[in-house]
């Protein structure tokens, strides 16, 4: 059609405006980029059945009725767009669109259109207007779904923003909003009546409408997938015309979901280790699933295979249909770099043959890391659908997804620190785009226990929202306090109860090593053996001061051992290796106050050397210096270590590296043995007790009276039993 066949005060509003390209127009008008933007989200919906099964059950209706109710909804998403103050922010637009309606061009006042959107629900009555679907609910349940779709722009919005004035003196453009939105609602007829939503479920249900609102947004604001074009379309045939395009580009994005493997056997997924999996591996291997969302807690000793544990554990559920794919959250950067080396070529195996789903790296310095940067395909190129046309063992991440941190959740395997996943509870723009990314996934903790009181707070409350938004949860640790693990499957089970349906029975075990499992029937503890291997007795013996510390360094390596030394602090560490150089000792020191791309590269040299490759003769008299990067980033193995004092779960954690790989033929040591640098717990004679051995030390551990606690029984009983 032509536009003088097009209502042109409808047509004649642009909604992008970025400049002449070669064969397009300079704009895009309003109503076709707000059906771009909706074509995606339908795309988005119908697509992940088993989210929009969820959205469903928010509104209580059946899937295909929410989604038509939905979809129509966010093609309103920039309602407020139709403001002729927004229409100035373009001088060179308006000239070709409202000055063809005899509108005067002005200077725009600050304002904004996401805010004006949300404020023009009731001119527009935008409730009534989704009759029957809305007949039965108040004005406050459509407007925190409105206010989910108004607020795409990552943030919420408020009526004291909106700048209603400008449609009160123009009430042309209000005219044209509700033209547009007539039309818009007849391509989804009909709409079933919708039951009022609870207050726990609407609730639920604006994050998952604020995160799909926020993704088909980006994606449909995406030139190069929705060139600008002419208004010759009426809305219903640009609506036909669009779907193709949409498709398309949601396929380009990488965010359809890959299917699951149904064969999820550690003969497939982990087929290096499957004819010797630990006691832990096995359970996993074997035992009855939870039906539904679910949280697993695994407590094990170090070198138990919990990662692996957790992978097939993963790779269960997303076969039994619980889950879509995976986030691997980390406490640091160097051990998302270690996970991400060590999932990237294995993470196919969880999905169907010829599937190829977007693995990410998600952390502030990621474009350091070559392995990921060199995954990253072509904006334009979506994954082939031929499996002969690409290598399964290659890691591939989707363009769209690896340009910016806030879409990384998107993937639908992640691998990141545990930042990442938090900004999505945290009032940080473009949260719920977050949330979206996590639901549906399961997302795996590992060193749960390494984040402090505030942290572990918000994990908490992470883990509710994952809960309740329909995720499920794997937590990994060597030593979890009961009193966090209790904290944390509380906070699992109150983001089940957000549909009313958990139950509050609960189980509890002081086993170790354990497995807990919390679902909606309940808590159920799990003891389990470890491996034989990981059976000892670690004598401990206490080092009185620095000079005694340096003695016994110098000593073993002189000897021929590889040895690590673990200091509390950075300039700690400093002195370590002046005093070690002074007496004429080649090392390694390794901290985070190193430049990124120096640390990533003397991390690979310490994994390289004491890694479980490394020869002898590499391994010989090496010494690295460190700080808590050595304490759980690496995987490394030495035949001696000394710690500074830290508390005891820290203490038995840097342990873990010492003759980790037990499998390892030769040591120059006679067996392993913890040295700790720490003051006498048994003369306490002020409170510069802990001062003794460093006066930096006090200040990252200033919980003194657990430092103490930890070193007089740790002396008291002269060794580390595992388990």
């Amino acid at each position: 059609m032509t536009t003088d066949k097009l209502p042109l005060h409808v047509y004649n509003f642009w909604g992008k405006a970025l400049g002449s390209r070669l064969g397009e127009p300079t704009w895009h008008p309003l109503a076709y980029h707000s059906l771009d933007v909706a074509a995606v989200a339908d795309q988005l919906l119908q697509r992940d059945r088993n989210r929009l099964a969820r959205i469903a059950e928010c509104l209580g209706t059946e899937p295909d009725n929410a989604r038509r109710f939905l979809v129509a909804l966010i093609a309103m998403h920039d309602v407020g767009k139709f403001s002729p103050w927004f229409q100035a922010k373009s001088e060179e637009a308006w000239v070709e669109t409202l000055g063809r309606l005899g509108l005067s061009y002005a200077c725009p006042p600050a304002s904004r259109h996401d805010a004006d959107g949300f404020a023009l629900c009731e001119e527009l009555a935008l409730k009534d207007l989704t009759d029957p679907a809305t007949t039965g609910w108040s004005n406050n349940d459509f407007s925190a779904v409105w206010a989910a779709i108004a607020g795409h722009h990552g943030k919420p919005v408020s009526e004291n923003d909106a700048l209603l004035d400008a449609f009160e003196d123009e009430p042309i453009c209000l005219d044209a909003a509700r033209a547009f939105w007539t039309d818009v609602r007849a391509l989804f007829e009909p709409l079933a009546p919708i039951a009022r939503p609870s207050l726990d479920a609407r609730s639920v249900l604006s994050w998952h409408v604020a995160s799909v609102t926020v993704i088909a947004d980006w994606i449909g604001s995406n030139r190069e997938w929705f060139p600008y074009c002419e208004p010759r379309l009426t809305i219903a045939e640009y609506w036909q015309a669009i779907q193709p395009t949409a498709h398309e580009a949601v396929a380009k994005a990488n965010v359809l979901l890959a299917a699951p493997h149904a064969v999820s056997t550690p003969a497939r997924l982990l087929p290096e280790i499957a004819d010797r999996l630990s006691p832990l591996q096995q359970h996993v291997a074997e035992m009855d699933l939870p039906d539904g969302r679910s949280l697993t807690l695994i407590e094990d000793v170090t070198g138990a295979g919990k990662t692996e544990a957790a992978v097939l554990l993963a790779a269960r559920l997303m076969a039994q249909g619980h889950a879509d794919g995976l986030y691997f959250a980390l406490p640091t950067m160097a051990t998302a770099n270690a996970m991400y080396d060590r999932l990237h070529t294995v993470y196919q195996r969880l999905f169907a043959d010829g599937e190829r789903p977007s693995l990410v790296l998600a952390h502030g310095k990621r474009t350091l890391n070559d392995a990921f940067t060199d995954s990253i395909l072509n904006q334009d190129a979506a994954p082939p659908d031929d499996p002969d046309q690409h290598d399964d063992s290659a890691a591939t991440c989707a363009a769209w997804i690896a340009d910016d941190r806030r879409k990384s959740l998107i993937a639908q395997v992640g691998v990141g620190t545990i930042d990442q996943a938090l900004l999505a509870v945290l009032p940080a723009k473009h949260q719920s785009m977050r949330l979206w990314g996590l639901a549906g996934k399961i997302l795996i903790l590992d060193e749960i226990h390494s984040f402090d009181a505030y942290m572990s707070r918000e994990i908490e409350t992470l883990l509710e929202f994952h809960a309740a938004l329909g995720g499920s949860a794997i937590l990994l640790s060597a030593t979890l306090p009961e009193a966090q693990r209790t904290a944390l499957a509380a906070a699992f089970r109150r983001g089940l109860s957000a549909d009313g349906k958990a139950k509050a029975t609960e189980d509890s075990s002081d086993a170790y090593p354990l497995m807990t499992v919390v679902s909606a029937t309940g808590s159920v503890p799990h003891p389990l053996q470890t491996r034989k291997d990981r059976h000892r007795k670690l004598p401990v013996r206490r080092v009185p001061d620095f000079e005694a510390a340096v003695d016994e360094v110098a000593r073993k390596a002189e000897a021929g051992a590889a040895v690590a030394w673990i200091r509390n602090a950075v300039d700690d560490a400093f002195d370590a290796v002046e005093a070690l150089q002074a007496r004429g000792r080649e090392l390694v020191l390794l901290h985070a106050r190193f430049a990124m791309g120096d640390r990533l590269d003397i991390e690979e040299y310490v994994k390289k050397q004491l890694g479980r490759d490394g020869s002898s003769e590499d391994r010989e008299g090496f010494v690295v210096v460190g700080t808590q990067i050595l304490e759980q980033s690496l995987d490394y193995d030495v035949d001696a270590m000394i710690v500074d004092l830290a508390p005891i779960d820290l203490v038995i954690q840097r342990a873990g590296r010492l003759w980790r790989h037990m499998d390892r033929k030769v040591r120059p040591v006679a067996g392993p043995e913890l040295l700790v640098l720490s003051p006498d717990p048994k003369h306490v004679e002020d409170a510069k007790w802990y001062h003794q051995i460093s006066d930096r030390a006090p200040y990252v551990y200033d919980h003194h009276g657990i430092v103490w606690r930890s070193g007089d029984v740790l002396f008291d009983v002269g060794e580390i039993v595992t388990p």
